[in-house]
């Protein structure tokens, strides 16, 4: 059986938060982590030198890889995050 994948953008979620994410947006993940509640990732995300801190629905099914590939990518652009896949 063939794995489907979809890019982080895709993520229902995803474009409430974050709209669509330009090279010249100077968001960066500072930290993820799961959330009590279960299908929702608490992120810290810098922007112009504030935090801000948000909370992104993933879906149960999801949240381990969702989390796995965010804090794999911590410290780089949320432009470039949204870019990244994960298995469906």
């Amino acid at each position: 059986m063939a794995e489907n994948f979809m890019q982080l953008k895709e993520l229902p979620d995803w474009a409430n938060r974050f709209g669509s994410l330009e090279p010249s947006d100077p968001s960066v993940l500072k930290s993820a982590e799961s959330s009590a509640m279960g299908h929702f990732a608490k992120l810290v995300i810098e922007s112009n030198g504030v935090q801000h801190f948000t909370l992104l629905e993933v879906g149960a099914g999801k949240i381990k890889k969702v989390i796995g590939v965010l804090k794999a990518h911590i410290g780089r652009p949320l432009h470039e995050i949204a870019q990244l896949e994960i298995s469906d």
